[in-house]
């Protein structure tokens, strides 16, 4: 997997940017208000695991990384067997 450096600001501007482009989607304009205060939530929590103030616990880190993992491999799968998903 490739890894980036990025700064705490960029992260925060990559998700504001992401969020407010998702709030945009027909779908979600009745929610924009929820999207871009998770994506608020989501910022600092991720600015306060990389910052040490408030880690994700290791176990959750482990679980997420083996689930996302998981998936790759059975989307890989289907993506053999039924030419592209």
């Amino acid at each position: 997997m490739k890894k980036y450096e990025l700064s705490e600001e960029d992260i925060n501007v990559l998700i504001g940017i992401a969020a407010a482009d998702t709030s945009m989607l027909k779908e979600f304009e009745k929610d924009s208000h929820v999207i871009m205060k998770a994506a608020s939530i989501i910022s600092l929590k991720i600015e306060n695991h990389l910052n040490g103030t408030a880690p994700f616990p290791e176990e959750k880190i482990e679980y997420t990384r083996k689930t996302i993992k998981a998936g790759k491999i059975a989307s890989d799968l289907l993506r053999m067997i039924f030419g592209g998903i």
